[in-house]
């Protein structure tokens, strides 16, 4: 599992980041600014829904990055965030494609996260050939 360990590295700082868009959004919708809302969220924001997506991530962002000291002990986490990751990055394509309007949004967000887990599922499977 050479690869996987700087993979989940780079998959825990992209959660890291949604973590901080929904803080600097927040701050900007409290200082009457809509730079991050316009320009990095680019839709309209709400709040809560963005408040518990960022809690999940935040979580899963700390143990991605301990998973990734010893990935060969974290299977099964693992294979979780892959899966997740890529159905999470399917869906919000799907939905993008019925709300026109947040597609280019939508399928930006499909790849952050989606790029990620098919490449790791790729150091994984490879991972799993060479143990054969």
């Amino acid at each position: 599992m050479k690869n996987v360990p700087i993979t989940l590295k780079i998959l825990s700082v992209i959660f890291f980041y949604l973590v901080a868009v929904f803080i600097f959004t927040l701050l900007s919708l409290q200082t009457d600014g809509n730079f991050f809302q316009n320009i990095i969220r680019g839709d309209e924001f709400r709040w809560d829904y963005e408040a518990m997506f960022s809690a999940i991530y935040f979580v899963w962002a700390i143990y991605l990055w301990k998973a990734s000291k010893e990935p060969e002990k974290h299977t099964h986490f693992i294979d979780f965030t892959i899966w997740a990751n890529i159905l999470h990055a399917v869906v919000m394509t799907t939905v993008g494609i019925f709300r026109s309007g947040e597609l280019y949004h939508l399928f930006g967000d499909s790849l952050l996260i989606g790029l990620p887990a098919v490449v790791l599922l790729f150091f994984r499977r490879k991972y799993l050939i060479t143990q054969k």
